[in-house]
């Protein structure tokens, strides 16, 4: 499986889970943050059209505006990728904040993503701050 963490997520936290995870280290899995191969200013739209013509590719965003927001909700539907976002409070949190939030969902991301068992592929989570049990977004 391969991962991509967008610009909203640290660029040091996607090197901690290359670094903590060996189903990075054994070549399982891909971990790659934004930076890697865009642009830090690149338009979501942009990415999420290239990564969606690539496949396979599980998006973990900071930004839930882009399942909101006409352009990127539509760039995203095209893509057909399946994404985990991080409620709106996410961005305002202190970063160690949002480094124990991230790994505390990490293996629930990583379960569901293999096995899609609330969802069907190509569709989104939202993850919140404070409950236990994320939303669905399906592009129906």
């Amino acid at each position: 499986m391969r991962f991509f963490l967008d610009n909203n997520i640290s660029h040091r936290l996607a090197a901690a889970l290359i670094a903590l995870d060996d189903r990075v280290e054994r070549g399982d899995w891909t971990v790659e943050h934004l930076r890697v191969r865009f642009n830090q200013q690149t338009e979501d739209v942009t990415w999420l059209e290239a990564l969606g013509r690539e496949g396979e590719w599980i998006v973990i965003s900071g930004d839930i505006r882009i399942s909101r927001n006409r352009a990127e909700r539509a760039a995203w539907r095209e893509s057909g990728l399946t994404a985990f976002f991080f409620a709106s409070q996410y961005p305002e949190k202190k970063i160690w904040t949002q480094v124990m939030h991230f790994l505390r969902w990490w293996p629930e991301i990583t379960r569901e993503a293999r096995e899609h068992r609330e969802a069907p592929e190509g569709s989104g989570y939202v993850i919140p701050m404070q409950k236990k049990k994320w939303k669905i977004i399906t592009h129906d």
